[in-house]
């Protein structure tokens, strides 16, 4: 009668049958399937250690009370968060008076019983994609207020702060790295006739704004800034760039009788009698010498 519906179905029919005849646990246990989940429903979990012991490893049993524990309502919730955990849908609302709706006006809302947990800081990380782009004009803002460029405040000439003149020619870098589809570090270029035609100021507050202009065919540039004119020159990558590199004569040996030198501090000395006010990023020189060390 192991496949029957008096020994497979808990009905009427299955508890009268359990009380006329002899419970044959030992041999009921072995139909239990594997990772099943059995439920102990009597008014002390008599059977629970020994379920634990004789039962799969992979079953769970579940017993929803405890003679010995101090708050019976607790233990049987308790119990039936475990049946949730298993993946098992106990209906809770059952077990509570039918809600009508609306809600009266002084029901306590739930919202403030919860709390977000903030006592662990999650970073992500930033990634900027630089799209390829064969446009031969490229608009830049610069503005003190952002990370990356906030070390231009540094560059003081004559009191004002002016925008650095290799910061254009990186501009014009960045515009072929970008004509190209690569990372500029990665492009090797060469400048001629370079003309600086006028100094540019960075405003403390706001943007400053620069276009760069670029012929693909001549390599021509030119940065502008308000429509007028500021860098401009020749601009190209070479083939093979061995070719472009100069032979340097070897150094001749130092005489210590002829070797002048001077500190960190020196060197911005002299510099900023000379209105090269340097600072922070700017100031990475460590010594200097006559012999070009």
């Amino acid at each position: 009668e192991w496949n029957t519906p008096i020994a497979t179905d808990l009905s009427a029919a299955y508890i009268t049958n359990n009380l006329l005849k002899p419970v044959l646990f030992e041999e009921a246990s072995r139909h239990i399937p594997h990772n099943a989940i059995t439920i102990e429903i009597a008014p002390h979990g008599l059977l629970h250690p020994i379920l634990e012991y004789s039962l799969n490893k992979g079953i769970t049993n579940i017993a929803l009370t405890e003679r010995g524990y101090p708050d019976g309502t607790e233990w049987l919730l308790t119990s039936l968060g475990k049946l949730y955990e298993l993946g098992l849908q106990p209906q809770l609302a059952n077990l509570y008076p039918p809600v009508q709706y609306p809600v009266s006006r002084g029901t306590r809302m739930i919202s403030p019983l919860v709390r977000w947990e903030h006592s662990e800081d999650w970073y992500i990380m930033r990634c900027i994609t630089e799209s390829k782009d064969k446009s031969s004009e490229q608009s830049v803002s610069i503005s003190l207020q952002d990370e990356s460029t906030e070390y231009l405040s540094g560059h003081i000439v004559d009191g004002r702060n002016l925008f650095p003149a290799t910061g254009y020619l990186e501009l014009v870098w960045k515009s072929v790295g970008l004509m190209t589809g690569q990372n500029y570090t990665e492009v090797p270029i060469v400048f001629e006739d370079v003309r600086f035609h006028r100094a540019t100021s960075i405003p403390k507050q706001g943007e400053l704004h620069f276009t760069v202009m670029i012929l693909k065919v001549s390599g021509k540039f030119e940065v502008t800034e308000s429509n007028t004119p500021v860098v401009s020159g020749l601009v190209r990558v070479p083939m093979k760039v061995s070719h472009e590199m100069v032979a340097l004569e070897a150094p001749r040996p130092i005489v210590n009788d002829e070797l002048l030198e001077l500190s960190s501090r020196d060197i911005y000395k002299y510099l900023r009698l000379r209105g090269y006010e340097y600072q922070g990023l700017f100031c990475g020189l460590v010594c200097a010498d006559n012999h070009g060390g």
